[in-house]
């Protein structure tokens, strides 16, 4: 519990510094996927990372209109299925930028000329190498067993990349 509520009281120094860390590369993003004529969102996640999407899938719906959809990232690795993602921006969200099912999406996608990103904890992982876009989390290690500090600064790129795309200012101040 000591770890559990330690973490918890880093979560608003480390949420001060997301956006500034990642507000340029959203900023990239948005515009690669504008000119791309993406026709959605597609969020590729596991676990508590994947509550972080359906917070975003929320965010562009509301803010800007955008269709999105939850990904089912196992149709990939465990049914050897291909999804046709070349019209989506994806966007693989994992704590450690490990998940080989949310990797195997990313790479399906590039491969079909998709706009790929991760949202990672970790700068050096397979799944940051692997996207055309990293957004970095900068949390630190998390001890408890619930990612707290990952998961609001996934909410937090997420919501960004949300605001940036709608041109909301006021969402993200």
């Amino acid at each position: 519990m000591i770890n559990l509520e330690r973490e918890i009281r880093e979560q608003p120094g480390i949420l001060s510094s997301v956006i500034g860390a990642n507000e340029a590369v959203a900023e990239e993003i948005v515009k690669a996927a504008k000119a791309a004529g993406v026709a959605g969102i597609y969020f590729a996640a596991r676990g508590t990372s994947d509550h972080a999407c359906i917070y975003a899938q929320y965010l562009f719906g509301i803010l800007a209109g955008v269709p999105c959809t939850l990904g089912t990232p196992s149709v990939c690795t465990k049914y050897s299925a291909h999804i046709d993602l070349s019209k989506y921006l994806v966007v693989g969200v994992s704590q450690s930028g490990k998940a080989e099912d949310v990797l195997e999406v990313l790479r399906q996608a590039k491969a079909d000329g998709a706009v790929t990103v991760a949202v990672t904890n970790e700068m050096a992982s397979p799944m940051a190498a692997e996207a055309e876009y990293h957004m970095f989390c900068g949390a630190g290690t998390e001890y408890s067993i619930a990612a707290t500090k990952t998961f609001t600064s996934q909410m937090m790129i997420l919501a960004l990349l949300a605001a940036k795309w709608a041109e909301n200012d006021e969402f993200l101040a």
